[in-house]
């Protein structure tokens, strides 16, 4: 009787800081979303993304990395993330690129892994956030 006892106590307790983790993690989408102005995050995404992602440059002439809407349908409906994990991974890949995280293997092949680059805070979860919610 007491095992059982223990063991309901431990499930609870990982029950209720699971519950806890989730609620950081609803609160924090909602900190990004009360702050959230599709305009700008559309600007920031043409500001930083577009030099390389073109969603126009001619696929054998200009472009040096898959455009935008290419990378939105490789996480998305390939993966199947939905928009906690899109923006996470968004994130976490843009944060220390890495062929581990690369999901689209025939685009570092063709363009090398993307550079490490220094966005202005807050940016790549407006930008990843714009990309999951807008048809870009």
């Amino acid at each position: 009787m007491k095992n059982i006892s223990f063991l309901f106590a431990i499930l609870l307790l990982m029950s209720c800081q699971n519950e806890k983790k989730e609620y950081q993690k609803v609160e924090e989408q909602n900190t990004i979303a009360s702050n959230f102005d599709p305009l700008e995050a559309k600007k920031l995404m043409e500001t930083h993304c577009y030099l390389c992602h073109s969603p126009s440059a001619e696929e054998k002439q200009g472009r040096i990395a898959p455009p935008m809407v290419a990378i939105k349908a490789r996480y998305i409906d390939k993966e199947g993330y939905n928009k906690a994990e899109f923006i996470e991974n968004v994130k976490a890949f843009v944060a220390h690129p890495t062929k581990e995280k690369a999901l689209m293997y025939g685009a570092v092949k063709k363009h090398g892994l993307m550079p490490k680059q220094v966005f202005p805070e807050g940016s790549v979860e407006k930008i990843a956030t714009f990309m999951f919610d807008y048809q870009i």
